[in-house]
């Protein structure tokens, strides 16, 4: 988890360092006429402090502290209030750069001379397109999942190509039951907090969300990602002792805590964008059916987490995880059998 976060907070300090570098940089020169080492310099010291303002804010706060707050946030909600902050953030360190370098009095908010003003106003203006296109960035690339945007982009599949993925089907146990039992609006609260609180085991093991499916959710990784450190395993399992150790608070709340069926698979997929109103990366291919079909025979064996012979082949490294054969078995709608495996930690 903190390699993910350190990703991230890496990321984002790439892009404020440039930002705070050129706009300090810009400033400098404006109030000065020219750009040299000291406005350099300033802006690298106001990037140094907008960069742990901004980080400490998008990983500590907006991220862990108020998450659920911001989770319930629409779309337009959320974008104001991160940019407002963002912006405020960015005034703030440039503020305290200034008078670290400039030896001037600390100065949020303008004082004194009509450039004075117009040199807060020119930052203001800046920090908040800044914040604005930033914030609507990370928006969208929540709406879509991080590297969904950037394959969007990068137009990774503009045109289909065939790639190995692991591919992971997890459905919700007793939703029917569930549903009668809350009635629909009070299950969807349930299965939107109950898939919110997946977050933090899918960026732990590197995982891609797929598609939500009423409540069922797909994921996938590249098969390198999802063998390293067992990380397809390890995904189900963070997720069931989650749920272990926080089901009083569902019970309470719902009289239910979650459980899942999970099936896993492997194989070649195609991959590719579909679509014109509303684009999207499609994974097609025999894979995707039979993981789904073994996420279905879990409730005929009893077991909440099967895997392919294929993929328990590709873990065979794994030695924390005890592996028992289940035999070859025919899935619905298959001709052939698939050799299936139930998943427990070795002690």
């Amino acid at each position: 988890m903190l390699k993910r976060n350190a990703i991230l907070a890496a990321k984002l300090t790439v892009i404020a360092s440039l930002f705070a570098t050129s706009i300090s940089s810009w400033q400098n020169y404006s109030a000065n006429g020219y750009v040299g080492w000291h406005s350099f310099a300033n802006g690298l010291v106001d990037g140094f402090f907008i960069v742990g303002f901004l980080s400490t804010y998008k990983l500590i706060i907006s991220d862990v502290l108020l998450r659920r707050f911001f989770s319930r946030l629409s779309f337009v909600r959320t974008l104001i209030l991160n940019s407002i902050a963002y912006s405020f953030l960015i005034l703030f360190g440039r503020a305290l750069g200034r008078f670290i370098m400039e030896y001037e009095h600390f100065v949020l908010l303008p004082t004194g001379t009509d450039i004075a003003r117009q040199h807060f106003y020119q930052a203001l203006g800046a920090a908040l397109i800044f914040s604005l296109l930033l914030n609507f960035l990370l928006q969208n690339s929540r709406l879509l999942g991080p590297r969904v945007m950037a394959n969007f982009i990068t137009g990774r599949y503009h045109h289909p190509i065939y790639e190995k993925r692991i591919v992971l089907f997890m459905d919700l146990k007793s939703s029917t039951t569930l549903t009668e039992k809350l009635g629909d609006q009070r299950y969807l609260d349930f299965m939107s907090e109950t898939f919110s609180d997946l977050t933090e085991a899918i960026i732990a093991t590197d995982a891609e969300i797929y598609k939500y499916v009423g409540d069922e959710i797909i994921l996938s990784w590249p098969v390198p990602r999802g063998l390293r450190e067992g990380n397809c395993l390890k995904l189900p399992l963070l997720i069931q002792k989650f749920f272990e150790e926080h089901s009083e608070h569902y019970k309470k709340r719902y009289g239910h805590s979650p459980e899942f069926r999970t099936g896993i698979h492997m194989g070649e997929l195609v991959i590719g964008e579909v679509g014109v109103l509303k684009r999207e990366i499609a994974l097609i291919g025999d894979v995707m059916n039979t993981a789904a079909r073994i996420a279905a025979y879990t409730r005929e064996c009893g077991q909440n987490l099967l895997i392919s012979g294929e993929l328990k082949d590709a873990l065979e490294k794994q030695r924390e995880y005890q592996f028992s054969p289940l035999g070859p078995v025919v899935l619905r709608g298959k001709a052939d059998g698939i050799e299936l495996f139930s998943i427990a930690r070795s002690s």
